[in-house]
């Protein structure tokens, strides 16, 4: 597995990904959807955000999973992508 991080110049924001969620007029059902990626502007507040953390806090609604094989972040004005 290699896990070094290495520039990138992409973005993603705005681009469709797959998300795995709950179907919501079926509960039960769980299914794979493409969905704008990116934070919901209605729950910004006029904040960009980049990385959304979730420790003590839960969530029972609007939750997904997101399938992974790579991450990207940013230092300064550097950007790497790290494989999984």
């Amino acid at each position: 597995m290699d896990s070094k991080a290495t520039p990138f110049d992409s973005d993603a924001r705005g681009s469709q990904r797959a998300i795995i969620r709950r179907n919501p007029d079926d509960v039960e059902v769980i299914e794979i959807i493409e969905a704008a990626w990116g934070s919901s502007p209605r729950f910004s507040d006029g904040v960009s955000y980049e990385f959304i953390r979730s420790e003590g806090r839960t969530f029972t609604s609007n939750r997904c999973l997101l399938p992974a094989s790579e991450f990207h972040i940013r230092n300064g004005e550097k950007k790497f992508r790290v494989r999984l």
